[in-house]
């Protein structure tokens, strides 16, 4: 074993998905990371990715990347209904697992992977990046400042409108391929902030709304999840309605804003903080402004990477906080899911 391979942590690759890229100029990026090997069902796709991307090999399948000893950690961004097979396949292998987002169908699902790498002693985690942005510390921090709890967020999470195509061809509105749409597309993120305010604990109820529905999935809906603690967090998410990422926290003495929660800009990533809002005595004037603080400098994709990887590497111990922030995420999912299947009806979590 060299050196180099001591020092980097070699990832392979499971599909040519449009966000692979992303993650392989992350690992690019990365102190601890190398893009080494990409496979695909379509071997002449895989030969071009590598090609394209610069890495060292290529395999028709998948089966070849997770044979690979060179191979220390998978990405696998393939459609949530192969997730499971994939991640199971790839823990009995020995890989650690960083799986893309929504996990899976079910938590059934999810519970058999999360199991399965405990198992073999790999690590899991889910592609949410925000949770890995040094923002979300501060935004921790400052949270006391809202009063002595959040009681309530609102949060949206849309992109810009579909055309026709993507509501004929894209595979996130197929159910064979992504059942759980703009939910698990998108809500996903919604629900783990809420999770984060809700300091990870599991809402009582949860009800949904779908608005818009194509070939039995969700395109647009509205959700609201009430807490043991009193918080309430109601968010909308869809394919049809310009980019917007904006999520707001409330509490009795204070208010939490951030503009863009799920994509934070590397170089300036703001939030803005309003505590004590009402209006003081006319002799003292109106209460301070809010407060815009920043966090500059910190590429989420790459933090993720070099996290994972020192965990992958041995230089760092399991966590097994990121398996279980996706198992409650994805309760919370088939919760909202199940209601939104019944017309709105109030369903237990």
């Amino acid at each position: 074993m060299t050196d180099d391979h001591q020092d980097t942590c070699r990832w392979g690759i499971l599909g040519t998905a449009g966000i692979a890229p992303k993650y392989v100029n992350a690992m690019r990026r990365a102190r601890n990371a190398t893009p080494w090997r990409i496979g695909s069902r379509d071997g002449a796709k895989a030969e071009t990715f590598r090609h394209e991307q610069g890495l060292a090999r290529a395999s028709d399948g998948y089966e070849a990347v997770l044979e690979d000893p060179e191979v220390t950690a998978v990405y696998i961004p393939l459609p949530t209904t192969l997730h499971r097979t994939w991640t199971i396949r790839s823990a009995e292998a020995g890989k650690h697992v960083l799986c893309e987002k929504p996990v899976g169908r079910d938590l059934g699902e999810v519970t058999e992977m999360t199991e399965a790498c405990s198992e073999h002693g790999v690590q899991f985690m889910d592609g949410v990046m925000f949770m890995h942005h040094a923002r979300l510390a501060s935004m921790r921090d400052q949270l006391h400042r809202l009063g002595p709890a959040v009681e309530h967020v609102s949060s949206v999470h849309s992109f810009k409108p579909a055309d026709e195509t993507f509501f004929a061809k894209n595979i996130r509105v197929n159910p064979d391929t992504e059942p759980l749409g703009c939910i698990g597309d998108l809500g996903w993120y919604n629900i783990r902030f809420s999770l984060f305010l809700a300091d990870y604990t599991l809402p009582s109820t949860a009800r949904c709304t779908f608005h818009r529905v194509l070939n039995g999935v969700p395109t647009d809906a509205t959700v609201e999840l009430v807490f043991p603690g009193g918080m309430v967090s109601n968010f909308q998410c869809s394919f049809h309605h310009p980019t917007r990422q904006w999520a707001d926290a409330c509490g009795s003495a204070g208010r939490l804003h951030v503009n863009d929660f799920v994509h934070g800009d590397w170089r300036e990533a703001e939030f803005r903080v309003d505590s004590d809002m009402a209006l003081k005595p006319m002799a003292a004037g109106v209460a301070d402004g809010p407060e815009t603080l920043t966090t500059r400098d910190c590429v989420q994709e790459q933090v993720m990477i070099e996290t994972f990887s020192d965990i992958a590497l041995g230089r760092a111990p399991r966590d097994p906080f990121w398996a279980d922030a996706a198992l409650k995420t994805q309760r919370v999912t088939d919760a909202v899911m199940r209601s939104g299947r019944e017309a709105g009806v109030l369903v237990s979590v």
